[in-house]
């Protein structure tokens, strides 16, 4: 820092992408942090070094950072921001150089970083040769060169000539005279190309240049963030559903009757689940498989030394996902194979009363995500519980799992990159509850934007609503009938009819029999709410 005259170094988690999941080979923040999770930002001053993270990673930074490192908990109170805390520590330097890598940090990040200290003195310098570069010499790991393969029409649905036709178009509409791709699910998409360059996403890593003649300077360029359409078809969705039942049935039994199961075991099981299914292609990230207190740790990873068993005393939470050539999963379902508390019951059905209220809500066409992020969260914040994460996120086909710009969440600040939802945009509902040493609940369903009628129509109006992809039953073991609206019951029994009539007849015997003895206890209480409403 000194050799190069600045006073702070500000790390980023990205690469020169952007990528949310940089290869292990651009993983800058975790080496200097020890914090393997995928969001934080890191500051190194002459005397402090101090790490900013968000809600999914509090216990995890705690356990992993060492205690050299100030833990800073954003949207904390009372925590303060990066611009903040190097205010307050700058103020009496005689130097006020804020360094970082221009390569590893967006225009837009940079922009607000010089706009926060105008006034005070401090100015941000560009290290075009990083920090991070220059120390990590040793145990590096090498930098991703795998083999390129060409996606096959049957699964893009669109060759790579139409898509750079049609972009053209795009570029002749703006006046644009080439459009640069940095980011690695766009040049994977526009292309119909693949790769293993970074786990759990089939990307190569690379740029392009796309001009009127060729693909390939110093004139006008245009450069935007659009999203994928991504999945047209639940064709991945019911294959992977099929994978995810024939894992609950199994563990759910072995684990009542004593066997021994844990969070290792579980997550190594449902891949070879996944692996068996058609065009199977691997994990689209690595299983979150928590047990009780580790459940709690929103992005847990289970280890050797972390796993616990799974038993019928606590709550069991597994969120995982696959990649397959027509399309990318991700879903979330939490346990319990014994008898839940009063309690946890009630935090469970406060979660899937905001999940299915996000799914049941029709809205005018034009609003963005953090408009309706609210709707979930409204059963726990009623109670004055609350969850510290974005409640939807968008996903690729056969790309990233978490893929921009839209995603619904009410800490989604308003950027020029934001979209509004659209028909044929794809997220994931995704509420959750966790308290710390104790267990986690988390809900996820991918779904898809569509045009919805309504019983009235206002004038140049469109209403929009989701429609489900994933088809995962629910745990009705954790479910308080009592607590749910009559609307709220009626859409959990038609889901699971749908789930037995879609996903059913692609499953054997044992498991369709285990699936229709799960609906029925769906439908059961569908009734006895019903006969109560009427009494």
């Amino acid at each position: 820092m000194t050799a190069n005259d600045v006073d702070v170094y500000i790390i980023p988690s990205e690469d020169a992408h952007q990528s949310e999941y940089p290869p292990s080979y651009d993983k800058r923040r975790t080496y200097i942090s020890g914090l393997s999770g995928s969001a934080g930002r890191a500051v190194v001053t002459q005397s402090k070094a101090a790490l900013w993270t968000d809600g999914r990673y509090y216990l995890q930074a705690e356990d992993e950072l060492d205690c050299n490192w100030i833990l800073m908990k954003q949207s904390v109170e009372g925590v303060p921001s990066i611009t903040e805390w190097l205010l307050t520590e700058l103020k009496n330097s005689p130097s006020k150089k804020v360094g970082a890598s221009p390569f590893l940090m967006s225009s837009n990040s940079w922009s607000k970083y010089v706009e926060a200290f105008k006034n005070s003195g401090i100015t941000m310098k560009s290290v075009p040769n990083d920090l991070i570069d220059a120390i990590w010499t040793s145990d590096r790991p090498e930098k991703p060169d795998s083999p390129i393969n060409a996606l096959p029409l049957d699964f893009s649905g669109k060759s790579w000539q139409n898509k750079i036709e049609e972009l053209r178009q795009d570029m002749t509409d703006k006046s644009a005279d080439a459009f640069i791709v940095t980011s690695l699910d766009e040049t994977a998409w526009l292309f119909n190309m693949r790769a293993n360059d970074i786990l759990y996403n089939p990307f190569v890593v690379s740029y392009a240049i796309v001009e009127m003649d060729k693909i390939s300077t110093e004139k006008k360029i245009w450069v935007t963030l659009l999203s994928s359409q991504g999945i047209f078809e639940a064709i991945p969705e019911i294959r992977d559903a099929v994978a995810l039942i024939k894992f609950m049935a199994k563990l759910e039994r072995e684990v009542k009757e004593g066997k021994h199961w844990t969070e290792v075991s579980a997550a190594v099981d449902l891949k070879k689940y996944r692996a068996a299914e058609e065009f199977s292609r691997g994990l689209s990230f690595p299983s979150i498989s928590g047990s009780g207190s580790n459940g709690a740790i929103i992005h847990y990873t289970a280890s050797n030394a972390t796993d616990k068993k799974i038993t019928t005393e606590e709550m069991y939470l597994l969120d995982s996902g696959g990649q397959y050539l027509d399309g990318t999963t991700d879903v979330t379902r939490t346990f319990h194979f014994g008898t839940p508390t009063a309690y946890e019951k009630e935090c469970y059905t406060r979660v899937l009363m905001g999940h299915i209220d996000l799914a049941m809500l029709k809205w005018p066409r034009g609003l963005y995500g953090r408009d309706i992020d609210a709707v979930a969260r409204k059963p726990l914040w009623d109670v004055g519980l609350i969850y510290r994460h974005g409640t939807g996120h968008g996903i690729g086909a056969y790309l990233s799992v978490h893929e921009g710009p839209g995603r619904i969440s009410i800490a989604h600040a308003v950027n020029p990159n934001d979209e509004p939802l659209d028909e044929h945009m794809f997220f994931s509902d995704e509420p959750g509850y966790y308290e710390d040493g104790k267990f986690g609940i988390r809900l996820e369903t991918i779904v898809m934007v569509e045009k919805k009628e309504t019983k009235y129509d206002f004038p140049d109006t469109q209403m929009l609503g989701f429609t489900e992809i994933t088809l995962v039953p629910y745990e009705p073991n954790l479910i308080n009938f009592d607590m749910l609206s009559e609307e709220q019951v009626g859409w959990l029994n038609a889901y699971h009819v749908r789930v037995e009539k879609e996903v059913g007849p692609k499953l054997t015997d044992i498991f369709e029999q285990w699936l229709t003895r799960h609906r029925s206890k769906f439908n059961y209480q569908r009734l006895n709410y019903n006969q109560q409403i009427i009494e």
